[in-house]
């Protein structure tokens, strides 16, 4: 839909100007002046060399000149996303050295998150964190105690994505949950989906939010309104936090 190709833009980080323009001359292979982009988006011309600066570092456009003036033509999405992805191979390969540079004692991170855009951001952090770790034991993988009859409520086209991703990145799910959500879509056993479920008493247990853990990240969060949590990156909390789900789930049933 266009409106989740509009989305995917923004959360690359492009503004509402940015991503405006992007299309505008997307829209025309040929490309546009600036005078025909400021008609087109209404925006100022200000603005408008403002937003192609900013496009033409992205690599979103590419200034050429045509009859003594300056022409701008958008490059192709399937461009874009190549040169990411060479971007991203370039910065899991820097990843060893980046990371000794935090390998300091003491250094904790946090970040609280409000809301339902608050949650979709947090499990980008999350989504990150994935991509980073190697799958060596429950370190890899995304371990959770949850309450997933109401956990359920916030599930959206965004998080079935996340779902995706995860699975892509060979990421093993494994939620410990109430036994009231053992035939919950989301927290049956799937080996396809590479989630591996097990269950406690709802009334010896009654977890009432959402603790997800992998590589040194905890992320904590409630389902039910007031929507919110918080994402802390320590190996000393996540590490104990991985003991914890350990001792539980050694007692759940599968």
């Amino acid at each position: 839909m266009a409106s989740d190709a509009l989305q995917t833009l923004a959360r690359a980080g492009l503004k509402k100007i940015d991503i405006a323009v992007y299309t505008t001359c997307l829209a025309q292979p040929a490309g546009n002046y600036v005078h025909e982009l400021v008609k087109k988006t209404t925006f100022n011309r200000s603005s408008i060399d403002l937003s192609l600066k900013r496009l033409i570092s992205m690599g979103y456009i590419a200034r050429r000149k045509h009859d003594k003036r300056f022409v701008y033509v958008a490059s192709r999405p399937e461009d874009i996303v190549a040169k990411q992805e060479l971007l991203l191979d370039d910065m899991r390969a820097a990843m060893p050295m980046l990371s000794r540079l935090t390998e300091r004692e003491g250094i904790m991170d946090s970040q609280f998150y409000h809301g339902y855009e608050g949650l979709r951001k947090a499990y980008d952090q999350m989504l990150l964190t994935i991509r980073s770790t190697p799958r060596e034991g429950d370190r890899g993988h995304l371990l959770a105690i949850g309450n997933g009859a109401k956990t359920k409520l916030v599930y959206s086209d965004w998080q079935r994505d996340f779902i995706e991703r995860r699975k892509r990145l060979k990421c093993w799910f494994k939620p410990i949950a109430p036994e009231s959500s053992r035939k919950e879509k989301h927290w049956m056993n799937s080996p396809e989906n590479l989630r591996e479920s097990r269950f406690i008493p709802d009334k010896e247990f009654p977890f009432h939010a959402e603790l997800e853990i992998c590589g040194d990240t905890v992320m904590i969060y409630t389902a039910v309104e007031p929507i919110g949590g918080v994402i802390i990156r320590s190996s000393v909390i996540a590490d104990s936090m991985r003991l914890i789900h350990k001792m539980l789930w050694n007692i759940a049933k599968p």
